[in-house]
């Protein structure tokens, strides 16, 4: 007895992932009091002025109670395909923009995020999660990619820019993903 038959396979997702995941985290920086020490005549003791704390090393400072952030992190994709990771800004955080300076994708929340509050962007699945709930992304946002070695303009290694303002060293920025590769 011979039978002919034929088996179709479809691939949905034709990609193989990593099963690490991958995991950047940029959060307040660590401030330090300064002490200046002022006087006319000539005598460094005799006066001492104090500044709130002020960050040198992280790209932010701190004024009225919130840090200004301003910083370039890089990210690296060392797999062979396009991956959209997952963004969760953990609040308070106000204003936060996240930037691939290579693929000029953009994620801006023209609001503040409560303390206790926070923003899932999942790229993959294209949502946007405030506290749990899905919500819409912002006019003119769009899903921030990171780009691979096979697509070159960046070699795998992507700038992320994030500015902001932040109002608590509990706050951070995370970008979770798995490299992903074409084939099997």
């Amino acid at each position: 007895l011979v039978q002919l038959g034929g088996l179709q396979l479809i691939a949905y997702d034709p990609f193989w992932y990593e099963n690490e995941t991958q995991e950047e985290t940029y959060s307040a920086p660590v401030f330090c009091d300064r002490t200046f020490h002022f006087d006319p005549s000539g005598d460094p003791a005799s006066t001492e002025l104090s500044i709130p704390p002020i960050v040198g090393t992280t790209g932010g400072f701190r004024f009225g109670g919130s840090t200004a952030v301003d910083v370039t992190i890089e990210l690296i994709n060392s797999g062979d395909a396009l991956v959209y990771p997952t963004i969760t800004i953990d609040g308070q955080y106000e204003f936060p923009r996240i930037e691939n300076l290579e693929t000029e994708d953009y994620f801006y929340w023209d609001d503040v995020i409560e303390d206790g509050s926070e923003i899932v962007m999942n790229g993959e699945e294209r949502q946007l999660l405030y506290d749990g709930e899905v919500i819409q992304k912002p006019y003119g946002s769009s899903w921030i990619a990171i780009l691979s070695e096979v697509e070159g303009v960046a070699g795998g290694v992507n700038r992320i820019r994030i500015t902001g303002r932040q109002r608590d060293t509990s706050s951070g920025i995370t970008f979770v993903w798995r490299n992903k590769f074409i084939g099997l």
